[in-house]
């Protein structure tokens, strides 16, 4: 019966030396390892249901909103500003009826100028909630 060819040529590796015998089993410890002896896992498992915060629980005390709201609010007011100027400038300086391309940008602006108004004061609504 051949050898298989795993086996072939070992002592020649060995250089003529026997395999060492196997090693005994480790004795097996009387105690049980303990919680942090073991993966964090397994460790939470053995130490049982322990009293942990519920991180989605709110607070009694409302976060304060960040300053960044009020720079928002005022720059919304400000880019209001800088639009509907112009536009009354311009429709209230022009000497010539307004064009229908002319009336419509400016009724765009000016629609455009009170969305930015409204979040102003959704904002304000929410800063005075809170």
């Amino acid at each position: 019966m051949s050898k298989p060819a795993l086996g072939r040529g070992l002592g020649e590796l060995m250089g003529g030396q026997k395999p060492a015998s196997p090693a005994a089993p480790a004795p097996v410890p009387e105690t049980e390892p303990g919680p942090e002896a073991s993966t964090p896992g397994l460790g939470a498992l053995l130490r049982g249901k322990q009293e942990m915060s519920n991180p989605f629980a709110q607070s009694s005390i409302p976060p304060k909103p960040p300053v960044t709201w009020l720079l928002l609010k005022w720059c919304f007011v400000v880019a209001d500003v800088l639009m509907l100027v112009p536009t009354s400038f311009f429709v209230l300086t022009k000497k010539a009826p307004l064009t229908f391309l002319e009336g419509a940008l400016c009724v765009i602006t000016f629609a455009f100028a009170a969305c930015l108004v409204c979040v102003a004061l959704l904002i304000h609504q929410y800063e005075k909630r809170k």
